[in-house]
Order: structure tokens, then C-alpha cells, then sequence
């Protein structure tokens, strides 16, 4: 992607024609697509994938809030791609406010899921009177 922004910035400093607030918003929604098809295939690790202290402490919130997050960065890379054909309003306004609505939900879901999931009502998760 980056090399495809620095091809795009290039042909326009040498006087091509180049349309960059069509072409890069184009391919941060590509980017977009392509990360939210994978995030719901990836394990509960440190490093990617929707990380909250509820995802990282239940497979089960683990599993359900990557499938639904990535989901949802699908639909906002095509929506993303879509808008980009029409208006560069649509980078600057829609995709800071689609992050931020999916990264808030994100965060509750996933918060949700783990309360769900919990059997008991201890927040160390051990039973009462156990050491």
C-alpha cells in the first residue's frame, strides 16, 4: 500500500495526472478490507487483533469480538472504497468517525462478552475461600 501512495505522490510531483484524494482513500479501504478479513482468524495473542483486558482474558470474547470487529472494518473499507469514487469528504469525515465508532464498540462488546462468559462473580477469578 505504501509503495502504491509513494508511486501515486510521485507521478503527481512530476507532473502526471494523478488523483490523489481519490487513490488513497481508495486504498486505505483496500487496506481496511484486508485486515478486517483476517481479524477474525487470528489467535489470542499480545500483538494484533482487538486487545482489551476482556479479549485477553477470554477466548471466548476473544473469538467473538475479532469475527465482529472484522466484520465491521470490512464494511467500512467498502464503504470507504465506495465513498472515495465520489467525494474526498468521506476520508476526512467517515472513516475517523467509523475507527472511532468501531474501536468504542470494540471495547464494550468485547467487555459484554466476558461478563457473559464469567461463571462466577469474583473479578480474580477464584471462587470465594479459595487460595
Amino acid at each position: 500500500m505504501l509503495a502504491a501512495i509513494y508511486g501515486v505522490v510521485n507521478l503527481a510531483a512530476r507532473g502526471h495526472e494523478a488523483n490523489i484524494e481519490t487513490v488513497v482513500p481508495m486504498l486505505v479501504g483496500l487496506l481496511f478490507v484486508a485486515i478486517g478479513s483476517v481479524a477474525g482468524e487470528v489467535p489470542p495473542n499480545w500483538a494484533a487483533g482487538f486487545r482489551t483486558p476482556w479479549t485477553l482474558s477470554s477466548d471466548e470474547a476473544w473469538v467473538r469480538t475479532n469475527r465482529i470487529g472484522g466484520r465491521l472494518f470490512v464494511l467500512l473499507g467498502i464503504g470507504v472504497l465506495v465513498g472515495a469514487a465520489f467525494t474526498g469528504m468521506v476520508f476526512r469525515l467517515v472513516l475517523p468517525a467509523g475507527v472511532l465508532a468501531i474501536v468504542t464498540w470494540s471495547f464494550v462488546y468485547s467487555y459484554l462478552v466476558w461478563r457473559a462468559d464469567r461463571h462466577d462473580d469474583d473479578p480474580g477469578g477464584l471462587a470465594l475461600g479459595e487460595k
